[in-house]
């Protein structure tokens, strides 16, 4: 075999089972210990050991502080324009609009 025949890709193929269905899913199996359970996560009531650390948790809290900003920014600037306009109803039209 020469280097040029060695191809860069992997081909995996599944088949379910013929009474198996993707519309309905299956029970979640119990979770146990084992190499694929860390002994260091709580055993979670719904069966998921999905938890967010690093990058993603840090992610999830800069989106939840964003939108807080982007809310108290728009209370903000519907008061200013209140004030400018003397009106509370011409804001909301054009916050709105």
């Amino acid at each position: 075999m020469r280097k040029r025949d060695f191809l860069g890709a992997v081909a995996a193929a599944a088949a379910l089972a013929p009474t198996a269905s993707l519309a309905t899913p299956g029970p979640t199996p119990p979770q146990s210990r084992g190499p694929f359970y860390p002994d260091r996560l709580p055993l979670d009531r719904d069966n998921d050991l999905v938890t967010l650390s690093g990058a993603a948790d840090q992610l999830q809290e800069t989106r939840q502080t964003l939108q807080w900003n982007f809310v108290l920014a728009v209370i903000i600037i519907y008061l200013l324009m209140s004030a400018l306009f003397g009106n509370f109803i011409y804001p909301l039209v054009i916050l709105f609009t």
